[in-house]
């Protein structure tokens, strides 16, 4: 695949924790061999999640948040206590947009919309940056060279979506002065036609550990039992449906953006951004096609 080396901006490592129901110390201590005090050493973990990846969709997006293990731990406690109190497993993006789906059928939207703005107020305490990219995939068909080795070496859609997220939470790790790593983990669902599998996500990670050691990847886990994945599940939602309404869509400019995304962006919050086909033609030219 592409070459790791040539996206390592300023470049951050990693190693991070959630609770899940499991412990978020107790993964953390899983993933370095033995349990570490969280005070000695600032480690700093990214849940990522994906949305658009369906036959069909007009947009592909990976967005997530970051934070340090105490806070996850934090947002992963108080979270819980709030999913029991409503009887539900985990917070879905998708089946809460729309009225009467999944475990949130028969909710009225005022039911819907507390149990968002609880959900969103604990991000906003435990998580302090989030980043999200999206790609059309119109505007990756009309870029990236039609080879099914070079499109293999660069990465699907949602490859370069994942590779911008995390070069972006990479630099902002550094940007705040935390360089003692960051450790990033997806949410385990079926890959469909078209998107890296699993085990070539795991080896892009590893690939890129071997460039920059301070990289780690936890790996895929389940976000009923990994709770923060909850909130990447949010993250990545609420950015691509804004890219579809407002910049795909047609939208009038003057249409609001959802209140939900804005309250992501405000002061500096979110990374949250599409790349156009200018950006793909940087990243087909940086790998050796044309554009």
């Amino acid at each position: 695949m592409f070459p790791v080396s040539e996206f390592l901006a300023p470049v951050f490592p990693g190693s991070v924790g959630c609770r899940t129901r499991l412990q978020v110390r107790e993964l953390a201590g899983g993933l370095h061999g033995r349990y570490a005090p969280v005070a000695p050493l600032v480690m700093l973990y990214a849940y990522l999640d994906e949305s658009g990846t369906h036959t069909g969709a007009p947009v592909v997006v990976a967005g997530g948040f970051m934070a340090t293990v105490a806070a996850w731990d934090e947002f992963s406690r108080a979270w819980e206590v709030q999913l029991r109190k409503v009887g539900v497993s985990s917070y879905h993006a998708t089946d809460l947009e729309h009225p009467g789906y999944g475990e949130f059928s028969g909710w009225t939207a005022k039911k819907r919309l507390g149990f968002q703005r609880r959900f969103f107020a604990l991000i906003r305490r435990a998580a302090p940056y989030s980043a999200a990219c999206g790609i059309a995939f119109a505007d990756y068909e009309a870029v990236v060279p039609v080879d099914r080795e070079f499109r293999r070496t660069l990465g699907s859609a949602y490859l370069c979506c994942l590779r911008a997220c995390v070069l972006k939470m990479l630099e902002r790790s550094h940007e705040v002065g935390v360089d003692d790593g960051v450790t990033f983990m997806l949410e385990d669902r079926p890959k469909p036609p078209g998107i890296e599998s699993k085990g070539d996500i795991t080896e892009w990670f590893e690939r890129w550990k071997r460039v920059d050691s301070r990289v780690q990847f936890a790996g895929f886990w389940n976000k009923r039992r990994v709770l923060p994945l909850q909130a990447a599940d949010f993250a990545a939602f609420e950015l691509k449906k804004e890219l579809q309404n407002r910049v795909l869509g047609g939208a009038p400019a003057a249409r609001d953006p959802r209140k939900s995304l804005l309250a992501l962006v405000t002061n500096d919050w979110m990374d949250g951004f599409l790349m156009d086909r200018d950006g793909l033609a940087g990243l087909v030219a940086r790998a050796g096609g044309a554009s």
